[in-house]
């Protein structure tokens, strides 16, 4: 067993037990929130598109992650701007007001800019080679999404992780083109924001349904990417089970998302669609 195996399986462990911890501490209250955060959580797939689409390994491969990082960016960021929408709703008035008061711009606060930026590389740096950026946005998820007074705190602390976990791929040794990664992080961004905040909150579950089918895309293009990079070398038992997982349950997820964002936009008859023979 490989070390990048055993750390796959500690995270994907920790991982789970963070998010049964989510789900038991979450009230009914705030789950219609925490499903779109947690679907743009799962955007973590953008930090193995970045890595396919920078790494500049053929032709094939880079289309692949280009495609992959416009879907799994627009993903995250419609996500989470679509969460932060819904949190708001359960502010009151004098907490706006403080909240108002607090963001106010202060110019002694440019004399810590310096120092931020070394305590942000150093923390991208560590987590970089730590891997725990999606265990911590969980984390956050799970202790600050029990109550409605913390969760937006949670959600920004989740969105924190994501971001530093994107920033810190871009430091990656094998990343040597960026121009492709620039461009589909544009077009994710412009397209996530424009859903996360123009779309009507009555469509809620059909967008978080269709980002969740961009999600898996990206996760399924990834799969086929490395097989397609390592099929020449060849590939041993457990590699090619666990492309042939994320390849099988990619795209699974995403056909299933994009027909139940359909019905519930009402494209697609509500009843089961069957096939003759």
């Amino acid at each position: 067993m490989t070390t990048e195996l055993e750390i796959g399986l500690y995270i994907f462990i920790l991982a789970g037990f963070l998010g049964y911890h989510v789900i038991t501490r979450v009230p009914p209250l705030l789950h219609t929130p925490l499903m779109s955060a947690t679907n743009a959580i799962s955007g973590i797939s953008l930090i193995g598109s970045l890595v396919v689409a920078g790494a500049d390994y053929s032709r094939l491969s880079t289309a692949l992650g280009f495609i992959a990082v416009t879907c799994s960016s627009t993903n995250v960021v419609g996500g989470f701007l679509i969460t932060d929408r819904m949190l708001k709703m359960f502010k009151r008035g004098h907490e706006i007001d403080v909240q108002r008061r607090w963001f106010k711009f202060n110019p002694k606060l440019l004399l810590a800019f310096p120092v931020l930026i070394v305590v942000f590389l150093v923390f991208m740096h560590w987590f970089r080679r730590s891997g725990t950026q999606t265990q911590l946005s969980v984390a956050a998820l799970s202790v600050c999404l029990s109550s409605p007074k913390y969760a937006r705190r949670g959600m920004f602390l989740a969105a924190l992780g994501m971001l530093m976990a994107i920033a810190g791929t871009l430091f990656h040794p094998e990343i040597v083109n960026y121009r492709w990664i620039t461009i589909g992080l544009a077009i994710g961004s412009i397209v996530g924001g424009s859903m996360g905040l123009r779309i009507p909150m009555t469509a809620v579950p059909q967008r978080t349904a269709l980002s969740h089918s961009l999600g898996a895309l990206a996760a399924s293009l990834i799969g086929i990417s490395e097989y397609v990079r390592h099929v020449g070398v060849g590939l041993d038992s457990v590699k090619m089970t666990t492309i042939g997982l994320e390849v099988v349950i990619g795209s699974l997820t995403f056909t299933g998302s994009l027909m139940a964002a359909g019905k519930l936009q009402g494209l697609l008859p509500g009843a089961p669609i069957t096939y003759r023979g």
